[in-house]
């Protein structure tokens, strides 16, 4: 059994190794990119005169996200479908979870895009910054704060199924025993206001913003031109910033999973040094180092400056998890 360990023990190592190259081969120069495209965006949008563009730009670059993830679907509907009913409740919280780990980045790109938005719309109101352009303020306003509170939201209930080890599927699955609970009306009323909720805050809050701040764009071609630069200028922030999100979300999980694997070698000494292993303190070791390293990734380098980090779910973990 000693030899078994051994070779447990090189193979600890091995993978150790492989990790660490995988954390060095990270881009270490995101940060200072999204920082250059946020300082340049800035610079550009004073010196021309672009800032009340952004009020607008954040609700159409909002549309544009949503129209774009929304054809994505549709072209991954065909792809391997995946039957949730035969799997444990472990994997179908590792499938959510992954997928939320991956939405995270954009989601905080995209907030600091409506943060600017949101800045900007104190300072004009306030006469801080000053404007000849009359519009209302207060429906930009209140649509953009919402929607932060939602994304808060998103992201506390994300890290509370993540503590309780549940995902999206459980919950979804559980609500069947709602009716019967709370009655049939009730749950009737509170789905319907949700859907309500969520239709207000991410159409119709954002249309009325769209047609509130209509005098900043849409009193001319060249006003629309304008507002179509600030929408590309945002549109790079967002990607200098998500790559960025992304490559700290892997850093965390390769840190993660150096740990894990530290921990594994320092307890193989310790059998050694004893002497005393038995099969089923391998077999304990064994499981521990199949599930040292939750996910792998794969790189996106569409956009030719900077790298997008998909976190990928290690299938050695995956199959091992009960």
């Amino acid at each position: 059994m000693n030899e078994e360990l051994k070779n447990l023990k090189e193979l600890v190592g091995g993978s150790a190794e492989y990790t660490k190259s995988q954390l060095q081969s990270i881009d270490s120069n995101l940060f200072i990119g999204s920082m250059f495209s946020l300082l340049v965006s800035f610079g550009i949008s004073i010196f021309f005169n672009l800032l009340i563009y952004w009020i607008p730009s954040s609700f159409f670059l909002m549309f544009i996200w949503g129209f774009y993830s929304f054809i994505s679907q549709i072209r991954k509907k065909n792809n391997t479908i995946i039957n949730f009913q035969e799997l444990n409740s472990k994997q179908k919280y590792f499938q959510s979870f992954t997928f939320f780990k991956n939405f995270f980045p954009l989601q905080y790109s995209i907030s600091i895009i409506f943060a600017i938005s949101l800045i900007l719309l104190v300072l004009f109101s306030s006469n801080t910054i000053k404007t000849d352009i009359q519009f209302n303020m207060t429906i930009p306003i209140i649509s953009i704060f919402l929607i932060f509170i939602i994304f808060a939201f998103i992201s506390r209930t994300i890290n509370a199924l993540h503590n309780k080890e549940s995902s999206f599927f459980d919950v979804i699955l559980d609500l069947k025993d709602i009716p019967s609970a709370i009655g049939c009306k009730k749950a009737c009323f509170i789905l319907l206001f949700s859907l309500i909720f969520v239709f207000v805050i991410f159409l119709v809050l954002p249309i009325w913003s769209v047609i509130c701040t209509y005098p900043i764009y849409g009193s001319s071609l060249s006003k629309a031109i304008l507002m179509l630069i600030v929408i590309i200028i945002q549109f790079l922030m967002i990607i200098a910033f998500s790559c960025y999100f992304s490559s700290i979300s892997l850093k965390s999980e390769l840190t993660n999973t150096l740990t894990n694997f530290s921990i594994i070698d320092n307890l193989i000494n310790e059998h050694l040094l004893k002497k005393n292993i038995d099969e089923t303190a391998y077999k304990d070791l064994l499981k521990l180092f199949y599930q040292a390293k939750r996910f792998e990734f794969s790189v996106d380098n569409t956009f030719i400056f900077v790298n997008f980090y998909y976190l990928l779910i290690n299938k050695v973990f995956y199959t091992n998890l009960k």
